[in-house]
């Protein structure tokens, strides 16, 4: 006899912030550069602080993340045993970040290729952590 699983449901409660999550890394921090060069020219500013600033927007991104995340888990009724995956997806995230800056305007491509590789599976994990993707 087969069976049928029951279809997936969420919460009410929990699309929220879920959706927070998914806005925050798709649209604040994949633009993080473009939202400081749109403000710094705005505000006739020199652009020579914008790594630096870039970085700082970068991490409160993923502190919005890391606040919704916690949400979500009070939602679902206690504590993930996913922060692990979602820090160490948060450290690379900003080592990246900083490697960016340390080697200036103008990386090798082939540096600029692998940080854009891990850049993107580190976002993946810190999206799936704070998704809860284990359940």
């Amino acid at each position: 006899m087969v069976t049928t699983p029951a279809p997936a449901t969420i919460s009410r409660s929990l699309g929220g912030p879920a959706f927070g999550v998914i806005v925050v890394l798709l649209f604040g921090f994949a633009f993080s550069e473009e939202i400081v060069t749109v403000l710094l020219e705005a505000f006739g500013r020199d652009d020579s602080a914008a790594p630096i600033i870039e970085i700082a927007v970068d991490a409160v991104s993923l502190l919005a993340v890391g606040l919704l995340k916690r949400r979500i888990d009070r939602i679902d009724g206690g504590g993930s045993g996913l922060w692990g995956w979602w820090w160490t997806g948060v450290a690379v995230i900003l080592l990246c970040d900083a490697v960016l800056v340390a080697v200036g305007g103008h990386p090798p491509v082939w540096l600029d290729q692998l940080l854009a590789v891990v850049l993107a599976l580190a976002t993946g994990l810190v999206l799936m952590s704070s998704l809860h993707a284990d359940q």
